[in-house]
């Protein structure tokens, strides 16, 4: 900025502002749209004075991809994609090309080229932690949880002092089960950064759905004295209440959050579906509760279109009994067809959803295959891996299912797990207080 006030037309510098508003924006420090008219602006000023920029263009494109992916609109992707390779040939030592370009192949379901495109960027700049972040975020995302640590450590090795690889860390030993390692490194990245109510706020988040309302008070009262009615004291709030028992106050604070429509930057909206949707057929408030998300979520119950923003896809997907209360199987079986036909078209993975795939099996009548995909590839992992997994398992639908022996004795291993993490983390967190 202060170059800019020397030299309003200094390209670099308002590429480089840029790229730093979107940093700010990737860790979370500011919801996009607050720094959408500034960051677009720059964009547009530094390409109308030079057109190839490589750093301006790669973000530019990276926002056109963005902005698709929120409409569920992956029909341009290749086109993108293509764009950016140019300027990866145009630019090849440029690293943040690069990884916008890594950026972009992953969101194609390419995880491997993407990793490939970051080594080689690892080349140019060895010591760029970001490179290792990306890389880790990559190696999580297929699965490989011990090369995901591996170069987050060697991220915090090159920047220590950096909150983010401590966060990635903390969600990454949360995923796997390993709560206390979970709340120590969420601890070292507050220690670093203590005005960030994000930290407090997961920690919070981990202590309720362990059931230790009484230890997440101290995290959650943080975060509601650094921002009073932010998104995340919102789910926080919702969170306590579901921990405490208290359904009739959850499902109500479930609807004000969604009528209140926020951007779920922080995972208020969704829990808060989650929370309604979940106890819908248990309350016998289906239709009202179809409406209502009709209303916040445009075109849920409508099934003609496959292409629909990302809340809206994600909420269908999860909520299939939901939608079987108002539609016929064929109509659900059709739905499912085009779906899966559109991401082959578009050359862009479906994903791998397997809770999405028990839904679908169960109410299409095969629990036979949803008890597979249950014990292979949900049961298999961590009870932390599902958000309100004691709510999502305790869907009416779901009764014969989880009458099965070999499901009933999975959830018993979950609940053993979280006896004994809340057993471990009470332990840790008395230690903590003695020091």
């Amino acid at each position: 900025r202060a170059a800019l006030v020397e030299d309003p037309d200094f390209v670099d510098a308002k590429a480089q502002l840029a790229g730093l508003l979107d940093l700010q924006v990737s860790v979370g420090m500011r919801p996009f749209a607050e720094v959408e008219t500034e960051y677009t602006t720059l964009l547009s000023d530094v390409l109308a004075i030079d057109p190839d920029h490589p750093q301006a263009r790669s973000m530019e494109i990276n926002a056109r991809a963005g902005q698709a992916m929120e409409k569920g609109d992956f029909s341009g992707m290749k086109d993108l994609e293509s764009e950016l390779r140019a300027v990866v040939v145009a630019a090849p030592e440029d690293v943040d090309v690069r990884m916008a370009m890594a950026s972009i192949v992953r969101v194609m379901g390419k995880g491997e080229e993407a990793i490939a495109i970051l080594e080689d960027a690892l080349k140019i700049d060895p010591l760029n932690p970001f490179l290792y972040e990306f890389l880790a975020s990559l190696y999580e995302q297929m699965k490989d949880h011990e090369s995901a640590r591996d170069y987050i450590r060697r991220s915090l090795e090159i920047e220590p002092g950096a909150p983010n690889p401590w966060l990635f860390l903390a969600r990454l030993e949360w995923r796997l089960g390993n709560a206390v390692p979970a709340i120590d490194a969420y601890l070292n990245a507050q220690s670093i950064d203590a005005l960030d109510l994000e930290i407090p706020g997961h920690i919070a988040d981990m202590l309720y759905s362990l059931g230790l309302p009484e230890e997440a008070k101290e995290f959650h009262q943080r975060v509601s004295h650094m921002e009073p009615g932010s998104e995340f004291a919102q789910r926080l709030d919702l969170l306590r209440v579901v921990s405490l028992g208290e359904m009739s106050d959850a499902v109500q604070m479930a609807r004000d959050i969604i009528a209140g429509d926020p951007p779920d930057r922080q995972w208020a909206w969704r829990t808060a579906w989650r929370v309604l949707l979940f106890t819908s057929h248990a309350r016998g408030t289906v239709l009202e509760d179809i409406a209502l998300m009709d209303e916040h979520a445009q075109g849920f119950s409508n099934l003609d279109t496959v292409e629909v923003a990302g809340r809206v896809a994600n909420l269908r997907s999860n909520n299939i009994d939901i939608l079987a209360a108002v539609k016929s199987i064929d109509e659900l079986r059709d739905f499912r067809e085009r779906v899966v036909a559109h991401y082959q078209q578009l050359n862009v993975g479906a994903g791998d959803f397997p809770l999405v795939y028990i839904d679908w099996h169960i109410v299409n009548g095969d629990p036979g295959t949803a008890k597979q995909i249950a014990l292979d590839d949900v049961f298999s992992k961590s009870a932390t891996t599902v958000t309100l997994w004691r709510l999502r398992f305790a869907r009416p639908f779901m009764a014969e299912f989880i009458s099965d022996p070999a499901i009933q004795e999975a959830l018993e291993g979950w609940a053993r797990q979280e006896e004994r993490m809340r057993a471990e983390v009470l332990d840790y967190l008395r230690n903590r207080n003695e020091r």
